[in-house]
């Protein structure tokens, strides 16, 4: 055929063209269809429909434009996405050209034209080339083109060569089926690990999260290795899923399809984050309006985290039920290798089950199931999936009788610290958990919409509590603690209880207090324990907001604290349960600063408990210390000097320093000249902390905190906390503890920097004010908007005696800390000490102030105008209108 010039290549032009408008507007139609709230599935199918129309229509006009007759040669398969008929707004097309033997001239040609021109369409492309031989050798040995290939779906060309690649694909997967299944559960387990190891992350991943989309697509490719099938309702009638679990399949399915069809079209591109901003969104475009306690958003993610811990929970155990390969020899040997447990029990080397003849009145009674969940944990074998389905129908339909015999085994398995966390989750995915303790069900899925946690309630309660049982093996302080501990079993319940009080209108902690009293009485416990567990709920709090917030060098702070505990045994489970909260809220949340401050607050008020008065109590560790760094003294009165002054100085500061180190520095000090100023930087022995030291002779207020501050914060260094503390003969000393979070091992560079320019403020070299970088924009985001704090000042002139402290809690701007600090000091207050603490994008100030001659603010006519003064400043540089009042 002779072709005019240029009229070929117009030819196909004017075709991609018009495939080109054809998806656009296709595309077009299906979002609005979406808007007007199409169901999830309607969409993708009415996607890849449109998906294989354009394929289909490029496919044969290409054959006609070169006069290729090649149908009898290939075939087109689409599988993955587009084979399942899934295809997202914005997904890749999984294309695969299936040829015989010899790879033609003709076809290669074709082959490449096909890309080039699906890419000009506008698609994006998953393109391969193959043999049946190749595409199953490439599967054994690589288990996502595998896992790919089980959806695969005919598109057009030779169904005799595409039906004779599945009839090959599915025999390759019965000679190697173990290997098929043990690869597919593995890649999957991989993925898992990249984008969520735990269904309940804040910020899922709506395709490759646990127990999202990719879950569902596991129990298919299973389905495919060891039935020939993916369809979920074949695989129902082939009883390889039964109707309740395929059911909560297709509706989650449509769920995350609707969600991830929503997030591609928002974005104009391939989206499958579920972020905070996204959650704000889609739970108003959908419709969700919350309750008391309750915000919309956290309406939605709960049904979020309902569809994937359902997922989730059936795709492992159909992932179990197709590793549970019995071989003849695993038959032949069962009678010696099972063994029955309470004659209802049958353990085998795959997993427990009940007996058939048993399972009616096992599921009906809670002790009983107690005990089997307990034995499942203890021999670390899973339940029977008919076994597991059964009870969980039960529970999930009826309410349970709570015997006595039920309590008792429910208190005993909290004393097992090994295996309680193992069998408080297995409780939990079988909804026992709620029969126990009615609030969990509350718990459930139950989103904390804020920057601080990054687990959902019910998750971060099963992580304290591990938390909790792992300090069985700790060797440190933590570990001497919970040794010492009788009834390990009342601190691990009030882990699990402490958090429950959330999702009301009311504070959590008041919530959490009746929760406590109820369970109390629900579980038999003794006045005492009762009482115990109802302390530790309604105070979980105290013991961080104390050690964080406040200066627990402070001997009335340690007495009080004291005083409000009353007995070292509740100090102990109190200063657990802290730790463990703490930690269960999110990697590296528990740093080794927070734990030192809660450890030391611990040991200081136990000591106090026992009998020692304030004073030995604080100072105590550093008896020995104290007495080395007298005796470096090159006379008397140096060493009572020294004896005088060591003792004021931080007690992190001294902790990791030798006697003769803490003397030099001390010493030098001493005989400085009036204008000198020495200054030097630590690192600490924990983490990326750093301590910034400085000391000089102030007969005047210098403003040497604020510029310090200012300085600490324009370099992008997080302040944790500070100190001033008056040596005697107007020595000021300045002391300031900092987190380099921009270097995972600070340069020396950095840090000479750092000490030299806070050397210049000290002896007023350096005067320009700190330049911040800036990190918001002035159109914060939705969910900043929605989580961002209020501005509050508040006074508390009880706790201590000598200073009164000024908390913070604003939005956490850089160079905030300075532009309080500098307020402070033109309202010519002292700053005696100060704390810095961050949660996302909250942070609380805490500042012990006095006046200038150093003694307690009393008037209220003074505070108030303090509190005015202070919200001013804060407003004009967050850009914000200052606050009507501020909270007393």
């Amino acid at each position: 055929m002779t072709h005019p010039p240029g009229s070929r290549d117009t030819g196909i032009r004017e075709l991609i063209q018009r495939l080109r408008q054809r998806w656009t507007n296709g595309r077009s139609i299906i979002r609005q269809e979406h808007e007007n709230h199409a169901p999830g599935k309607r969409s993708v199918h009415a996607l890849a429909d449109l998906v294989d129309a354009i394929l289909l229509d490029l496919h044969r006009g290409l054959c006609a434009e070169e006069q290729w007759s090649l149908n009898d040669q290939l075939a087109l398969v689409l599988h993955g996405g587009c084979g399942r008929r899934e295809f997202a707004p914005f997904s890749d097309i999984d294309l695969m050209v299936l040829h015989h033997q010899n790879l033609t001239p003709t076809l290669s040609a074709y082959a490449q034209r096909l890309v080039q021109d699906i890419n000009d369409i506008g698609f994006k492309l998953g393109f391969s080339i193959r043999t049946v031989k190749d595409t199953c050798a490439l599967a054994l040995k690589d288990p996502t083109i595998f896992s790919s290939l089980t959806e695969s779906r005919f598109l057009g060309g030779n169904v005799e060569l595409y039906t004779n690649f599945i009839q090959q694909l599915q025999r390759f997967c019965q000679r190697h089926q173990a290997a098929l299944i043990d690869g597919v559960i593995a890649a999957r387990e991989q993925e898992r690990l990249r984008f969520g190891e735990t269904v309940y992350l804040l910020r899922p991943n709506v395709k490759k999260s646990r127990g999202a989309l990719r879950d569902t697509h596991l129990i298919r490719w299973l389905g495919f290795v060891r039935f020939g099938e993916t369809d979920l309702d074949q695989l129902c009638r082939l009883k390889a899923i039964n109707s309740t679990d395929a059911t909560s399949v297709h509706s989650a399915t449509e769920f995350l399809l609707r969600v991830r069809c929503d997030l591609h079209f928002n974005a104009k591109r391939a989206q499958d984050g579920l972020g905070r901003n996204e959650q704000l969104r889609i739970a108003e475009k959908f419709g969700y309006s919350g309750s008391d306690g309750v915000l919309p958003v956290e309406a939605m993610m709960r049904d979020y985290f309902r569809h994937t811990s359902l997922i989730s929970e059936i795709s492992d155990q159909f992932s179990r039920m197709s590793q549970a390969r019995r071989t003849f020899a695993s038959t032949v040997l069962a009678p010696i290798t099972n063994r029955l447990v309470d004659n209802r029990f049958l353990v085998s080397t795959i997993d427990i089950r009940v007996l058939p003849e048993s399972l009616e009145s096992v599921k009906k009674d809670l002790y009983q199931v107690l005990r089997l969940c307990q034995l499942s944990a203890k021999v670390n074998k899973p339940l029977h999936h008919e076994t597991w389905l059964s009870i969980r129908d039960t529970m999930t339909r009826k309410t349970l009788e709570l015997t006595e015999s039920a309590v008792h085994q429910f208190m005993s398995l909290l004393s097992n610290e090994a295996d309680v966390g193992k069998t408080l989750r297995l409780l939990h995915q079988l909804r026992v958990l709620e029969q126990i303790i009615p609030s969990f069900g509350h718990a459930h899925g139950l989103l904390q919409f804020n920057e601080y946690h990054i687990y959902t309630v019910d998750e971060h309660t099963l992580r304290a509590v591990e938390n909790g049982a792992k300090f069985a093996a700790d060797q440190g302080e933590l570990g001497r603690a919970f040794r010492q501990l009788r009834e390990k079993n009342i601190l691990l319940l009030a882990l699990l209880l402490h958090d429950l009080g959330k999702g009301f209108p009311e504070d959590h902690c008041e919530v959490g207090r009746r929760i406590a009293q109820e369970m109390g009485q629900r579980l038999l416990l003794s006045n005492d324990h009762a009482e115990e567990v109802k302390f530790l709920v309604h105070n979980h709090l105290m013991m961080s907001h104390l050690a964080f917030h406040r200066d627990i060098g402070d001997e009335t702070l340690i007495a009080e604290f004291a005083g409000n505990v009353g007995t070292p045994r509740l100090l102990t489970m109190l200063y657990l349960l802290t730790v463990a909260d703490i930690d269960a809220v999110g990697p590296n949340i528990l740093n080794p600063w927070k734990l030192e401050l809660l450890t030391r607050l611990y040991l200081n008020t136990y000591a106090q408990l026992l009998g020692r008065n304030t004073e030995t109590v604080i100072d105590r560790r550093f008896e020995s210390l104290y007495q080395q760094i007298a005796a470096v003294g090159e006379n008397a009165e140096m060493s009572q000097w020294l004896a005088a002054t060591a003792p004021q100085l931080p007690w992190n500061y001294c902790e990791g320093r030798s006697a003769t180190e803490i003397a030099d520095q001390l010493v030098a000090l001493r005989k400085a000249g009036s204008d000198e100023v020495q200054c030097w930087i630590k690192p600490r022995t924990k983490g990326r902390l750093f301590e910034l030291c400085l000391s000089k002779r102030e007969r005047i207020r210098s403003g040497i905190f604020y510029k310090i501050t200012g300085l600490l914060a324009s370099l992008g260094l997080k302040i944790h906390s500070a100190d001033i503390k008056p040596l005697g003969h107007s020595l000021i000393w300045y002391w300031f503890q900092f987190e380099d979070t921009e270097f995972a091992d600070t340069p020396n560079s950095r840090l000479d920097e750092i000490r030299q320019r806070a050397h210049r403020i000290a002896t007023g070299q350096e005067t320009d004010p700190p330049r911040f970088r800036l990190t918001w924009s002035k159109e914060p985001s939705a969910a900043l908007k929605s989580t961002r704090p209020e501005t509050r000042i508040q006074i508390d002139n009880q706790t201590v005696e000598s200073a009164t402290i000024i908390d913070i809690f604003a939005f956490n701007k850089t160079g905030l800390l300075y532009t309080i600090a500098r307020k402070i000091f033109e309202l010519e207050l002292d700053v005696r000490f100060a704390r810095v603490s961050t949660y996302g994008h909250q942070v609380l100030d805490v500042f012990y102030v006095t006046d200038s001659r150093g003694e307690k603010l009393k008037s209220t006519k003074v505070l108030k105008l303090i509190q005015q003064e202070l919200a001013q400043a804060i407003a004009a540089f967050l850009e914000e209108t200052p606050p009507a009042s501020a909270a007393n």
